[in-house]
């Protein structure tokens, strides 16, 4: 008998390779994960009063919203799970401009940030854009 690891993992080799490894080959996985490891180097530095508030719950939200990329990449209805992203997204936006006022954060790692996190919102958007085309394509 499998545990229900091993079911998935033989599931996934069944379907041509392993989820995650057509998920990290996605620019937007891609730029998610260095949003991600951007936050992580900094976040040491935090003042201990946001460090583990503010600090943690951006780093909490990058992180979810790498999961929802595999998610989304591997679901049925894309849709949904985009415009959960697309919120995410905008959420830490809002938080690493929070940093950047409460400076926790000096103004050009600011930039470098929200450059990186704009990028993945422009993605996000492409990818939404090219899902809503498809299904009106099959429509029709």
């Amino acid at each position: 008998y499998l545990n229900a690891r091993e079911a998935r993992c033989e599931n996934n080799k069944n379907m041509g390779g392993t989820l995650m490894a057509r998920t990290e080959n996605l620019p937007l996985y891609k730029k998610t994960f260095e949003l991600l490891l951007e936050l992580h180097k900094i976040y040491p530095s935090f003042d201990r009063k946001y460090k583990y508030t503010l600090g943690s719950d951006t780093i909490k939200a990058v992180k979810d919203a790498l999961i929802l990329v595999i998610k989304t990449n591997n679901a049925e209805d894309k849709k949904p799970l985009i415009n959960e992203l697309i919120f995410l997204l905008q959420e830490v936006q809002i938080n690493i401009r929070l940093l950047k006022s409460l400076k926790m954060i000096k103004t050009n790692y600011y930039f470098h940030l929200s450059e990186i996190n704009i990028e993945l919102l422009k993605q996000s958007e492409g990818w939404k854009k090219y899902i809503h085309q498809n299904q009106v394509t099959a429509v029709a």
